[in-house]
């Protein structure tokens, strides 16, 4: 039973550290810039003595007040490079469909611009990914590293 429980810790314990690969720690302070680090960089996140203790896994450790904390969340990282339509980045967009260079068969994710995921459509055969269904509004649409602002009207 022990060796069981042990195996099933274990296993979770990995699936947690490969989740965690794409995910930040943000400490947003009362005053300054907030502070991210990756939670795979990180050991452990302790609280003591009034203050919030990172150690990384080099054991260098950064402390910060409690007080001194505004805001304490976990994201995935912040898209880079978000261009709109026709700007040299190999996509035009007519109003209900995307038109890329990508690969049939190549998902694409389409994300709100709160980061919310709201679709996964796979790329059809012309390049294009049909955008017909969702609401009016402005997205952000990932294909294969590239990433496309777009406004559905």
């Amino acid at each position: 039973m022990k060796r069981l429980f042990t195996t099933i810790m274990a296993t979770a314990a990995l699936s947690v550290a490969a989740f965690a690969d794409n995910y930040s720690l943000y400490l947003e302070p009362t005053e300054g810039t907030t502070s991210e680090w990756t939670v795979a960089s990180l050991s452990k996140l302790t609280f003591s003595n009034g203050s919030i203790v990172l150690t990384a896994k080099d054991g260098t450790a950064s402390t910060m007040p409690i007080s001194g904390v505004k805001r304490m969340f976990f994201s995935t990282p912040e898209i880079q490079g978000i261009e709109n339509i026709g700007t040299g980045n190999n996509g035009a967009w007519d109003g209900n469909c995307l038109h890329t260079d990508a690969q049939t068969g190549v998902v694409a994710t389409i994300y709100s611009t709160t980061g919310t995921l709201v679709a996964k459509q796979t790329v059809e055969n012309n390049g294009s990914v049909n955008l017909s269904t969702l609401d009016r509004g402005m997205y952000i649409v990932h294909i294969n590293g590239n990433s496309y602002k777009i406004f559905k009207p």
